[in-house]
Protein backbone atom coordinates (compact mmCIF):
# COMPACT_ATOMS: atom_id res chain seq x y z
CA UNK A 1 0.00 0.00 0.00
CA UNK A 2 2.72 2.32 0.95
CA UNK A 3 4.21 1.49 -2.48
CA UNK A 4 1.38 2.46 -4.00
CA UNK A 5 1.12 5.46 -2.35
CA UNK A 6 4.33 6.53 -3.14
CA UNK A 7 3.84 5.97 -7.04
CA UNK A 8 0.83 8.22 -7.59
CA UNK A 9 2.59 10.68 -5.75
CA UNK A 10 5.02 10.81 -8.00
CA UNK A 11 2.96 10.23 -11.00
CA UNK A 12 0.79 13.68 -9.09
CA UNK A 13 4.34 15.60 -8.66
CA UNK A 14 4.89 14.97 -12.63
CA UNK A 15 1.70 15.91 -13.69
CA UNK A 16 1.94 19.42 -11.58
CA UNK A 17 5.72 20.39 -13.36
CA UNK A 18 4.22 19.46 -16.85
CA UNK A 19 1.74 22.20 -16.21
CA UNK A 20 4.27 24.38 -15.01
CA UNK A 21 2.88 24.24 -11.34
CA UNK A 22 -0.60 23.11 -9.74
CA UNK A 23 -1.69 26.64 -8.45
CA UNK A 24 -0.31 29.32 -10.91
CA UNK A 25 -2.52 29.07 -13.29
CA UNK A 26 -5.28 29.72 -11.33
CA UNK A 27 -3.42 32.13 -8.52
CA UNK A 28 -1.97 34.10 -11.77
CA UNK A 29 -5.21 35.40 -12.56
CA UNK A 30 -6.91 36.48 -8.77
CA UNK A 31 -7.33 39.94 -8.65
CA UNK A 32 -8.78 42.87 -10.20
CA UNK A 33 -7.66 44.02 -13.92
CA UNK A 34 -8.63 46.75 -16.92
CA UNK A 35 -9.51 46.58 -20.00
CA UNK A 36 -7.22 47.00 -22.68
CA UNK A 37 -8.39 46.26 -25.77
CA UNK A 38 -10.84 44.30 -27.41
CA UNK A 39 -12.75 42.53 -30.69
CA UNK A 40 -10.77 41.33 -33.84
CA UNK A 41 -7.95 38.79 -32.51
CA UNK A 42 -5.34 40.87 -35.86
CA UNK A 43 -6.66 44.06 -34.92
CA UNK A 44 -8.12 45.04 -31.51
CA UNK A 45 -9.91 47.77 -30.63
CA UNK A 46 -8.27 50.13 -27.97
CA UNK A 47 -10.76 50.12 -24.68
CA UNK A 48 -12.38 53.74 -24.08
CA UNK A 49 -9.55 55.47 -22.00
CA UNK A 50 -12.04 57.80 -20.07
CA UNK A 51 -14.37 54.95 -19.60
CA UNK A 52 -13.54 53.31 -15.53
CA UNK A 53 -12.99 49.27 -16.60
CA UNK A 54 -12.81 46.68 -13.90
CA UNK A 55 -12.70 42.73 -14.50
CA UNK A 56 -12.24 41.20 -10.70
CA UNK A 57 -11.37 37.43 -10.53
CA UNK A 58 -12.07 36.10 -6.85
CA UNK A 59 -11.00 32.87 -4.76
CA UNK A 60 -14.30 31.13 -5.30
CA UNK A 61 -13.94 30.78 -8.67
CA UNK A 62 -16.62 33.79 -8.87
CA UNK A 63 -16.11 36.84 -11.12
CA UNK A 64 -17.66 40.69 -11.94
CA UNK A 65 -17.37 43.49 -13.03
CA UNK A 66 -17.76 46.36 -15.08
CA UNK A 67 -16.62 47.63 -19.00
CA UNK A 68 -19.11 49.83 -19.75
CA UNK A 69 -22.49 50.76 -18.30
CA UNK A 70 -23.43 47.65 -17.18
CA UNK A 71 -22.43 45.32 -14.07
CA UNK A 72 -21.60 41.61 -14.81
CA UNK A 73 -21.33 38.17 -13.07
CA UNK A 74 -20.62 34.71 -13.34
CA UNK A 75 -17.85 31.92 -12.86
CA UNK A 76 -14.88 30.88 -14.04
CA UNK A 77 -12.76 27.71 -14.14
CA UNK A 78 -8.84 27.20 -15.69
CA UNK A 79 -8.66 24.36 -17.33
CA UNK A 80 -6.65 21.00 -17.76
CA UNK A 81 -4.58 22.62 -20.82
CA UNK A 82 -4.55 26.27 -18.91
CA UNK A 83 -7.00 27.42 -20.67
CA UNK A 84 -10.15 29.11 -19.05
CA UNK A 85 -14.05 28.85 -19.30
CA UNK A 86 -17.07 30.58 -17.93
CA UNK A 87 -20.61 30.23 -17.00
CA UNK A 88 -23.40 31.58 -15.16
CA UNK A 89 -22.88 34.83 -16.76
CA UNK A 90 -25.73 37.42 -15.44
CA UNK A 91 -25.89 41.41 -16.41
CA UNK A 92 -27.77 44.25 -16.26
CA UNK A 93 -29.47 44.90 -19.53
CA UNK A 94 -28.99 49.32 -20.08
CA UNK A 95 -28.33 50.73 -23.61
CA UNK A 96 -25.31 53.14 -23.47
CA UNK A 97 -23.95 54.17 -26.81
CA UNK A 98 -21.32 55.19 -26.23
CA UNK A 99 -19.38 52.36 -24.63
CA UNK A 100 -22.55 49.27 -25.93
CA UNK A 101 -19.46 47.97 -28.60
CA UNK A 102 -16.74 47.59 -26.13
CA UNK A 103 -19.51 45.64 -23.42
CA UNK A 104 -20.74 43.77 -26.09
CA UNK A 105 -17.52 42.61 -27.01
CA UNK A 106 -16.08 41.20 -23.58
CA UNK A 107 -19.63 40.09 -22.62
CA UNK A 108 -20.34 38.08 -26.21
CA UNK A 109 -16.90 36.17 -25.67
CA UNK A 110 -17.18 35.48 -22.05
CA UNK A 111 -21.03 34.39 -22.60
CA UNK A 112 -20.61 31.55 -25.49
CA UNK A 113 -20.15 28.47 -22.84
CA UNK A 114 -16.77 27.62 -24.81
CA UNK A 115 -13.40 26.77 -23.95
CA UNK A 116 -10.87 29.96 -23.99
CA UNK A 117 -7.01 30.21 -24.37
CA UNK A 118 -5.37 32.40 -21.67
CA UNK A 119 -1.81 33.55 -23.43
CA UNK A 120 0.37 35.57 -21.20
CA UNK A 121 2.32 38.50 -22.18
CA UNK A 122 3.97 38.85 -18.50
CA UNK A 123 2.35 38.43 -15.08
CA UNK A 124 0.25 41.63 -15.22
CA UNK A 125 -0.81 41.36 -18.94
CA UNK A 126 -3.29 38.51 -20.39
CA UNK A 127 -5.72 37.59 -23.51
CA UNK A 128 -8.63 35.81 -23.34
CA UNK A 129 -9.06 34.19 -26.68
CA UNK A 130 -11.37 32.09 -29.07
CA UNK A 131 -8.40 32.08 -31.78
CA UNK A 132 -10.79 35.02 -33.80
CA UNK A 133 -12.00 37.20 -30.99
CA UNK A 134 -10.31 38.11 -28.15
CA UNK A 135 -10.33 40.64 -24.79
CA UNK A 136 -6.80 41.88 -23.54
CA UNK A 137 -6.37 42.57 -19.72
CA UNK A 138 -3.87 44.25 -17.82
CA UNK A 139 -3.61 44.18 -13.58
CA UNK A 140 -4.70 47.30 -11.58
CA UNK A 141 -1.17 48.95 -10.96
CA UNK A 142 -1.25 49.79 -6.54
CA UNK A 143 1.57 50.57 -5.03
CA UNK A 144 3.66 53.70 -3.08
CA UNK A 145 6.15 55.94 -4.52
CA UNK A 146 7.93 59.46 -5.12
CA UNK A 147 6.20 61.75 -7.44
CA UNK A 148 8.96 64.07 -9.08
CA UNK A 149 8.78 66.82 -11.53
CA UNK A 150 10.59 65.37 -15.29
CA UNK A 151 12.16 68.18 -17.04
CA UNK A 152 11.37 66.44 -20.73
CA UNK A 153 9.28 67.80 -23.26
CA UNK A 154 8.34 70.67 -21.61
CA UNK A 155 8.34 69.04 -18.17
CA UNK A 156 5.85 66.90 -16.40
CA UNK A 157 4.94 65.39 -12.62
CA UNK A 158 5.75 61.68 -12.73
CA UNK A 159 5.86 59.15 -10.13
CA UNK A 160 8.56 56.66 -9.03
CA UNK A 161 7.60 53.28 -7.57
CA UNK A 162 9.37 52.15 -4.71
CA UNK A 163 9.79 49.25 -7.31
CA UNK A 164 11.68 51.76 -9.42
CA UNK A 165 8.74 52.15 -12.20
CA UNK A 166 8.13 54.92 -13.85
CA UNK A 167 4.61 55.81 -14.09
CA UNK A 168 3.70 58.65 -16.24
CA UNK A 169 -0.27 60.01 -14.83
CA UNK A 170 -2.37 61.39 -17.40
CA UNK A 171 -4.71 63.19 -14.88
CA UNK A 172 -2.59 63.57 -11.60
CA UNK A 173 -4.04 66.05 -9.70
CA UNK A 174 -3.11 69.29 -9.11
CA UNK A 175 -2.43 69.61 -5.38
CA UNK A 176 0.13 66.35 -5.86
CA UNK A 177 1.84 68.19 -8.24
CA UNK A 178 4.56 68.39 -5.70
CA UNK A 179 8.36 67.29 -5.61
CA UNK A 180 9.22 64.39 -3.78
CA UNK A 181 5.94 63.91 -2.04
CA UNK A 182 5.58 60.49 -1.00
CA UNK A 183 2.10 59.03 -1.99
CA UNK A 184 0.49 55.89 -2.13
CA UNK A 185 -1.83 55.33 -5.38
CA UNK A 186 -4.20 52.77 -7.55
CA UNK A 187 -3.97 53.53 -11.18
CA UNK A 188 -4.87 51.42 -14.20
CA UNK A 189 -2.24 51.39 -17.62
CA UNK A 190 -3.48 53.53 -20.53
CA UNK A 191 -4.93 51.50 -23.53
CA UNK A 192 -2.45 53.68 -25.70
CA UNK A 193 0.59 54.15 -24.35
CA UNK A 194 1.85 56.95 -26.98
CA UNK A 195 3.20 59.70 -25.64
CA UNK A 196 6.18 62.05 -26.50
CA UNK A 197 7.49 61.67 -23.02
CA UNK A 198 8.59 58.05 -23.51
CA UNK A 199 9.51 58.31 -19.77
CA UNK A 200 7.01 55.16 -18.19
CA UNK A 201 4.07 54.01 -18.23
CA UNK A 202 1.13 55.85 -18.90
CA UNK A 203 -1.60 55.74 -16.15
CA UNK A 204 -4.95 56.86 -15.25
CA UNK A 205 -4.94 57.42 -11.68
CA UNK A 206 -8.04 56.04 -9.57
CA UNK A 207 -6.96 56.60 -6.17
CA UNK A 208 -4.59 58.68 -4.43
CA UNK A 209 -3.38 60.02 -1.09
CA UNK A 210 -0.57 61.51 0.54
CA UNK A 211 1.52 59.41 2.80
CA UNK A 212 3.49 60.55 6.23
CA UNK A 213 6.41 61.59 6.14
Amino acid sequence: MKKHLVIIGAITLLVCIGLSGCTSPTSGILGEWSLISYGDLDNLTSALPEVNTSIQFKTDHTFSGNVGCNTFAGDWRITLDRGISFRNIVSTDMYCEKTWDQEVAVLGLFSKNTLLQLHWEDNDTMTITNNTSAVKLTRFIQGTGTIQYIDLEGGFYGIIGDDQEHYDPLDIPSGYQQDNLRVEFKARLAPNQNRIHMWGKLIYILEIQQLSP
